[in-house]
């Protein structure tokens, strides 16, 4: 004789409530925590954890990123080329400046990733 065994939860699609959403995230976040380890213990796939966590940076939950304790998307840190750094900073909330030698590059803060990682490749060019 084989055996069987019984699952006793849902199979299909599952719905979970923001808040339980916002609280695997924060899991997330938490020093240490890897998003596989974390998707694994409730079942989800890491892309799902993702989802959820882009989803909580762009305050979809019903809470500011900076209220729910998400790291902010927005943030700067300092760029790195061939040893020298490159330190984007806020000069006003419409405003970033990169001062880079003597190279001062001011652009909105609405510039996009994109743009940036060519002024950077830019950067790198004139130092080598």
């Amino acid at each position: 004789m084989g055996s069987f065994r019984v699952l006793d939860e849902t199979m299909g699609r599952r719905t979970w409530p923001d808040d339980e959403k916002l609280r695997i995230v924060m899991e997330s976040y938490v020093p240490g925590a890897r998003v596989g380890d974390v998707a694994r213990k409730y079942r989800l796939l890491p892309s799902q954890l993702t989802t959820w966590r882009r989803m909580a940076r762009e305050g979809r939950f019903g809470l500011p990123p900076d209220v729910s304790g998400v790291p902010d998307v927005g943030a700067f840190v300092p760029l790195m080329l061939d040893g020298g750094a490159a330190a984007p900073q806020a000069i006003r909330d419409d405003r970033i400046e990169i001062a880079f030698g003597d190279v001062t590059i001011r652009l909105p803060a609405t510039v996009s990733a994109a743009q940036l990682a060519e002024i950077a490749a830019a950067l790198g060019a004139r130092r080598g």
